[in-house]
């Protein structure tokens, strides 16, 4: 009998610390945002890379924060899209430049850090504010979010690269900016549609 039971011991043991291990195994291989440091090249980097830049501004001791952390920004598809497309900044409560960094970003409300917030700022030569997301999102908003200010990103650079073109307006001899041709607020692309 007592046999049995240090067999069964053993065995309880033995499958307990193995479920831990493969716990721990699959958090491991769980997919991860490759976050970096914020810095002021890196903001610059943004336009040469033509990635749009996606700062998170978190906390540990936030509730919704480890929510983001848990259920959205493990999401496969976001982290792939986020890791592919963007340029992912992070920025955490204790960080050295926190507060200053969150003023910069306008991400303080009555005199407190807003967390988690998503800043999302496009990769033109002076980056601009396309989004900014407060508080816990779910993945499939955040995906809508994601596709939508890539989309803007890409029109605000085309817009930004025909300002610099000049174009003949015909027999005035004056030069036009290419830029009219293209009303990214209107809606309105290459005139009327």
């Amino acid at each position: 009998m007592k046999k049995i039971l240090v067999i069964l011991f053993c065995l309880l043991c033995l499958f307990g610390c193995s479920q831990q291990y493969l716990v721990h195994r699959a958090e491991a291989l769980a997919p991860n945002v490759r976050w970096n440091q914020y810095s002021q090249n890196l903001l610059l980097s943004g336009h040469y890379s033509k990635r749009p830049m996606l700062i998170y501004f978190h906390s540990d001791k936030c509730g919704a924060c480890k929510l983001m952390d848990e259920r959205t920004l493990s999401n496969e598809d976001i982290v792939s899209t986020i890791n592919t497309e963007y340029l992912p900044i992070s920025i955490k409560d204790t960080d050295e430049d926190f507060v200053v960094l969150a003023s910069v970003f306008n991400v303080i409300e009555n005199e407190s850090v807003t967390v988690p917030t998503i800043l999302i700022l496009s990769s033109t030569n002076v980056p601009q504010e396309l989004v900014k997301v407060q508080g816990f999102v779910k993945s499939d908003f955040l995906s809508l979010v994601l596709q939508m200010s890539k989309k803007v990103d890409v029109l605000m650079r085309i817009d930004e690269e025909l300002k610099m073109l000049p174009i003949d307006s015909g027999d005035t001899g004056e030069n036009e900016s290419k830029s009219d041709l293209l009303d990214i607020h209107g809606f309105r692309f290459f005139g009327s549609l």
